[in-house]
């Protein structure tokens, strides 16, 4: 007999995290986008002169944190699909944006200029 309990649950691709990581990952990337509104409040109505990065520490500090949520989210969200068997294409994403965070911020320490 095909009973709907005797089935076996299909995973969600398109549904929301099941793990403790995957959520973690989530609020991470919703910090980094969080911390970067912060950051260009502060840029623009702050008149200090930034000769450079860290002649303004909270500047420096809100880029930090932001690049470190970032890479973090993607981070937290490979591990989620990994060891947690995660399949939420969210995650996927998720990792895509960590990547993106990461290879930006490289850019940006290599110097690009």
């Amino acid at each position: 007999m095909n009973h709907p309990s005797n089935r076996t649950p299909m995973p969600k691709l398109l549904g929301l995290p099941r793990s403790g990581l995957g959520w973690s990952s989530i609020w991470l990337a919703l910090a980094f986008f969080v911390i970067i509104w912060l950051f260009r409040l502060y840029a623009s109505t702050s008149t200090r002169y930034r000769p450079t990065f860290f002649s303004d520490p909270l500047n420096a500090l809100l880029l930090i944190t932001a690049s470190l949520a970032g890479i973090s989210s993607g981070v937290t969200a490979l591990l989620a699909l990994i060891f947690k068997r995660e399949r939420s294409l969210l995650l996927v994403l998720m990792v895509i944006f960590g990547a993106l965070v990461a290879l930006f911020t490289l850019s940006e320490l290599v110097g690009h200029h």
